[in-house]
């Protein structure tokens, strides 16, 4: 199957998907995280507290989110328009961020866990880091998947 009849051949189109601007992201999510665990030291207990029961919530979120989106995926796995994509490597790059990110997740929510356990006063700095780091690739992923279903239209 030919790629090239499904998808547009504007610039603009091309480049969203493209894989080459994942990069820029990942320093976006890490700049962000280290703002936030700049932020995050020197809480006291309670304020960690708030602050890890937040963001486990969040995480634990996004992950049912990231589920759900795998799931959409290999219901959309058949059409035409996915096959030509998985020859040309893209859905491919779309699986990999979504488990990196679904792997971020869960090393915020094991962190969260070793908070509970430890109450080391860093931990919670940590995590809103993680937390935030994958938030800036979910968005990405967001960002792939809106262009994806506005080639399926």
């Amino acid at each position: 199957m030919n790629l090239s009849a499904h998808l547009p051949t504007t610039q603009q189109h091309s480049m969203f998907i493209s894989p080459s601007r994942d990069p820029l992201w990942y320093f976006i999510g890490l700049g962000v995280a280290a703002l936030c665990v700049k932020a995050g030291l020197g809480l006291d207990t309670t304020a960690a507290a708030e602050l890890i029961k937040v963001l486990m919530i969040t995480a634990g979120t996004l992950f049912g989110f990231l589920l759900t989106s795998l799931s959409i995926l290999l219901a959309i796995s058949d059409r035409d328009l996915m096959k030509g994509l998985r020859s040309s490597g893209k859905v491919n790059n779309l699986l990999s961020q979504l488990f990196l990110s679904a792997l971020v997740l869960v090393v915020a929510i094991a962190t969260g866990i070793a908070w509970l356990l430890t109450h080391e006063p860093y931990i919670p700095a940590i995590m809103c880091g993680i937390v935030a780091f994958s938030l800036v690739v979910f968005l990405r992923i967001g960002w792939k998947y809106k262009n994806l279903f506005s080639l399926l239209d």
